[in-house]
């Protein structure tokens, strides 16, 4: 498959081809959320526990299965393409009334190069048997061995594998399970092949694990409206250990005032891992594993929220939560790791029904966050710089308070004739204050030179016209976005400037009988202003602009029915890049006699993509051609000129078949591509350029 040019690619990412990606407030929290035995969660249902609908689950029973059942499973994906690569899974199951049986084979092997490959084997399983040692509970073994080969320069192979008993019950409605067993490591030093390297040059360790669990996030404890998680781990081999635990409990029910059918939500989360690692390393071509640095990376927070049932045709809603973070490093008195954040935030949100006319979702969320580095070494502000403690000031220079301000709201309103208009506006404040100073050997105060505000805001109105019968439509958008970046110091005052962001769109589609048409037109413009403009050291003086035109038309002509489908896409995308040249940003404006936009470097991209597809009773065949032009210039100071580049390649044309066979319990597709560039001295070689990809997915 042809690549996008690789100077393109990132222009389009930085040109707003994707939405903005901003934070967002109007949300419920997730550690708030009940998810039922659906899979859905209270967050995003209108309904309140305790009323008719009640959106949080009472207490459930596992999904019945059949007590007597055998099911074989069987994937397979093989790709070829420069690199061959494939990964294969085999499992059976075989279900009793006394228990069960389950056992799975995965297999992937993927070539890096001509010299190099991966491969790894997972060898996983488990037996069960119900209604022992005694009703209620069940009890059985499990293994986990994996197998990994690594080929470069030499061969690496590395193993882990975990086997054991485990137990599980249900207490009082609470579920709980209980794991343990052997685990071990297994390397080489360094193997030129696997069938001729002696055993003594492989190394080995064996160790222990065992974890537990209780509760169920989706399950009440014994009717009350509690929710319980709680797990934990611990590993031991050769010396190194590790320990891991999370636990939270969620209150969640119906708040009795107001006269019911509000909902009241606490909420206590815990999570540490404490210990050492192993890792695989090398040192002069021999492979060892290695422990980690002792390392506490611990987590605890509390939140609480209360959604309201509908008032005036608003759904008001708020949270609280209080955080605390910290990763730490024991053993190593002189690490500069040692990082705690401690926070809070506060949201409050607002939202009416989806069927309103005019529907609306809005929120707010304060957040106060102070990130304190080598907290546990305490270094005086206003400390003298001297050689001992030149690391420690450096890094609590990074100490800072910040003050983060979000606001989300979305207006939809259906008008008549059916319009359909919409409002999209976000904004955040994100300001960052550093604390810490030192005197240097001048006793000069010394600061960190980043603190600074950002600030973006996004907004985008659209309008929508549907077609009866929704057989076209037409959604003309625009969208404006800013960000804005100011430096509070000297030394980074010259990095204050703001970016603007335009877009303006159009999206139609049409059905008529056998044809169906859709397009997206739009334009985009990124245009930056340094704040301060005639300062010495502004990057590149002149600010940049970038400009993207884009189309994108996908049409489909259903010659047969349900049996023949001419399909074509055409994209084609024109962009260019290069910046303001204005007389605000020299000293001496002089220098420029004329203001201009100069274009460094512009390019026109298109692809078409035409196939036919035929359908027939439990298979398609698809026979497609896809063709890419790439036309991109530079501009060339040396000869005042834009130098076309990308000529390496030249146009690029794929012809391709895909079969598709879906028989009952299976799924088989095979694609084919042969790649032509017009500028290849290959091109014609038979044996260079194919792709291949083959998906088979079987169950019995």
């Amino acid at each position: 498959m042809l690549r996008r040019c690789p100077h393109i690619s990132a222009f389009l990412l930085l040109a707003g081809m994707s939405q903005p990606g901003f934070p967002q407030s109007d949300y419920w929290p997730a550690e708030l959320a009940v998810t039922d035995t659906t899979g859905t969660s209270s967050a995003d249902s209108d309904s309140m526990p305790g009323s008719s609908s009640d959106s949080i689950p009472k207490t459930g029973q596992a999904t019945p299965v059949e007590s007597d059942s055998t099911a074989l499973w069987l994937s397979s994906e093989v790709s070829l393409y420069q690199t061959f690569k494939t990964g294969n899974s085999l499992g059976f199951e075989r279900r009793l009334p006394w228990g069960s049986f389950t056992q799975s084979v995965v297999y992937g092997y993927q070539q890096l190069d001509v010299k190099s490959s991966i491969q790894y084997l997972d060898f996983s399983g488990n037996v069960t048997r119900q209604e022992f040692p005694m009703r209620g509970m069940g009890a059985g073994i499990e293994w986990a061995p994996i197998v990994s080969y690594s080929r470069c320069s030499t061969g690496v192979v590395e193993s882990n594998v975990d086997i054991g008993p485990f137990i599980t019950h249900t207490l009082f409605t609470v579920p709980y399970a209980v794991r343990g067993g052997l685990y071990g490591y297994a390397w080489n030093s360094s193997i030129e092949s696997l069938s001729s390297t002696p055993l003594d040059s492989y190394h080995g360790d064996p160790g222990v694990y065992g974890s537990c669990s209780i509760g169920n996030p989706s399950r009440k404890i014994m009717s009350l409206p509690l929710f319980l998680t709680i797990e934990a781990q611990g590993r031991a081999i050769r010396g190194n250990n590790i320990g891991r635990f999370r636990g939270s409990v969620l209150y969640a029910d119906e708040f009795p005032f107001f006269g019911g059918g509000d909902s009241l939500f606490l909420h206590l989360g815990d999570s540490i891992t404490n210990g050492k690692e192993l890792f695989i390393g090398s040192v002069g071509g021999k492979s060892f594993f290695s422990p980690t640095s002792w390392r506490i990376n611990h987590t605890l927070s509390a939140s609480a929220g209360f959604k309201m049932k509908e008032r005036l045709g608003m759904l008001p809603r708020w949270y609280y939560q209080w955080y605390l973070h910290s990763i730490s490093y024991p053993s190593n008195v002189s690490s500069l790791d040692d990082i705690r954040t401690a926070g809070q935030l506060f949201g409050l949100g607002l939202q009416t029904k989806e069927d309103r006319k005019l529907w609306y979702s809005g929120g707010i969320e304060f957040k106060w966050e102070f990130e304190d580095w080598l907290f546990r070494r305490r270094v005086a502000d206003d400390a003298t710089l001297t050689d001992e403690n030149v690391d420690a000031l450096m890094a609590n220079l990074n100490d800072h308070r910040s003050v983060i301000a979000r606001s989300d709201h979305k207006v939809r309103l259906h008008l008549p004739l059916r319009l359909t208009a919409e409002y999209d506006m976000g904004a955040t404040k994100d300001s960052k204050r550093y604390t810490f100073s030192y005197m240097d050997s001048s006793a000069v105060r010394k600061m960190n030179q980043n603190e600074n505000d950002n600030v973006q805001i996004d907004q985008k109105v659209s309008l929508r016209f549907d077609g009866r019968d929704s057989l076209y439509f037409i959604t003309l958008y625009g969208r404006y976005g800013k960000l804005y970046d100011y430096f509070y110091r000297a030394l980074r005052s010259a990095d204050s400037r703001q970016t603007r962001e335009y877009r303006i769109g159009l999206e139609a589609g049409c059905s008529a009988g056998q044809f169906e048409v859709r397009e997206h037109l739009y334009g985009d413009a990124e245009v930056a202003d340094y704040y301060f403009k005639k300062i010495e050291g502004v990057p590149n003086k002149a600010p940049p602009y970038d400009r993207v035109v884009s189309s994108t038309l996908n049409g489909k002509w259903k010659i047969r029915e349900d049996r023949m489908n001419l399909i074509g896409a055409w994209t084609e995308i024109y962009n260019d890049n290069g910046y303001w040249y204005g007389r605000a940003y020299w000293p001496d404006s002089s220098d420029i006699t004329e203001e201009y936009y100069a274009i460094d470097r512009k390019a026109i991209q298109y692809w078409i993509d035409l196939s036919l597809e035929t359908i027939f009773e439990s298979c398609s065949l698809t026979v497609g051609i896809w063709f890419q032009d790439v036309f991109q210039r530079e501009f060339d100071a040396k000869n005042r000129d834009y130098i076309v580049s990308r000529l390496d390649q030249g146009y690029g044309i794929e012809p391709y078949l895909r079969f598709v066979w879906r028989p009952r319990l299976c799924l088989f597709k095979f694609t084919v591509r042969r790649n032509f560039l017009t500028r290849d001295a290959e091109r014609l070689n038979w044996k260079k350029n194919w792709e291949l990809t083959s998906v088979l997915e079987m169950l019995f």
